[in-house]
C-alpha cells in the first residue's frame, strides 16, 4: 500500500473531531451536575461560604460545554484547581473544627455528610473532571487537518 491507496481512505476528520467533542462536552456536563450535587450539602452546614467558587466553576464549564466556548473551559480548568483547594481546606477546617461563626444549626452528621461527599469530590469528581475538561479543551482547539497524501503527478 503506497500513498496513492491512502489518499483512498474515507476518513472524515471533522467528522471525528465533532464526535469527539459531543463526548468529552457530554462527559464534563454529567461530571458538573455530580460536582453541584456533592457541593450543594454545603449549602446546610455552616461552611456555605465557601460554596461561591464552585458555583463559578461549574457555571463556566457548564457554558464553555454546551455552547463549545473554548475560553470558559479554560476558566473552568483553572477553577477546578481553586475549587479542589478550597475542598481540601474546608475538610482541614472541619477536621480542626475551628469555631465559626453559626448561621446555621448543623447536626454532626450533616456535617459527616459534607465530609463524605467533599472528599468524594476532592478524590473522584474533580479529577475526572479535570481530565475531561481538559481533552474537550484541546478538541476544540484542534485545526481541520486532512491526512491525504499527494504525490508530485497527482495533485488537482
Amino acid at each position: 500500500m503506497g500513498p496513492e491507496s491512502a489518499s483512498l481512505l474515507p476518513l472524515d476528520l471533522d467528522r471525528l473531531r465533532r464526535t469527539a467533542i459531543s463526548i468529552w462536552r457530554r462527559q464534563v456536563l454529567t461530571l458538573c451536575i455530580c460536582q453541584i450535587a456533592c457541593t450543594a450539602i454545603a449549602l446546610a452546614t455552616q461552611y456555605w461560604y465557601m460554596v461561591p467558587t464552585s458555583l463559578i466553576t461549574f457555571s463556566a464549564g457548564i457554558y464553555g460545554a454546551i455552547f463549545s466556548k473554548s475560553e470558559f473551559v479554560f476558566a473552568h480548568l483553572v477553577l477546578l484547581c481553586l475549587s479542589e483547594l478550597a475542598d481540601v481546606m474546608l475538610i482541614c477546617r472541619i477536621a480542626l473544627d475551628i469555631p465559626v461563626v453559626h448561621l446555621f444549626i448543623s447536626s454532626p452528621i450533616l456535617l459527616i455528610f459534607a465530609t463524605l461527599f467533599f472528599a468524594l469530590e476532592i478524590v473522584l469528581i474533580l479529577p475526572i473532571n479535570f481530565y475531561c475538561a481538559y481533552y474537550l479543551y484541546q478538541s476544540l482547539h484542534t485545526e481541520f487537518m486532512s491526512l491525504r497524501f499527494d504525490t508530485p503527478g497527482n495533485r488537482q
